[in-house]
């Protein structure tokens, strides 16, 4: 088994807290990316899942989340393209259903990863 492998089986063995379980996924997808790895995407979707179920201060992990699409975007592992498609209506509506402290400037950091993305595309 690989280091990734275990510290993904490590992880689902307990019941950990949503920010700690997300962190550890957006590690694990960070991980990946670095090393050339597979599954990157698959932690960013348990890492999404658990930012969704995450009540308390799940407004700050969107911009882990737009982090670690950036990082599997400049990888070239996968397309980001039906990933941004599924985060613009949320982060479209992020200030109606957050306080704003940490998320006003959220519309502006995925216009700009669009934006990155779009040049690479050409």
């Amino acid at each position: 088994m690989s280091l990734v492998s275990d510290l993904n089986e490590e992880e689902s063995k307990y019941v950990t807290q949503f920010g700690d379980r997300t962190e550890r996924w957006i590690d694990l997808a960070q991980l990946c990316v670095l090393y050339g790895l597979d599954d990157a995407d698959k932690y960013i979707m348990r890492a999404a899942d658990c930012m969704i179920g995450y009540g308390w201060r799940k407004d700050v992990w969107i911009f882990d989340v737009l982090s670690a699409v950036e990082m599997v975007q400049k990888s070239g592992k996968a397309d980001v393209r039906p990933w941004l498609e599924t985060l613009a209506p949320f982060i479209d509506q992020i200030t109606r259903f957050t306080d704003g402290d940490e998320t006003r400037h959220c519309t502006k950091a995925f216009g700009a990863g669009c934006q990155a993305l779009q040049r690479c595309l050409g």
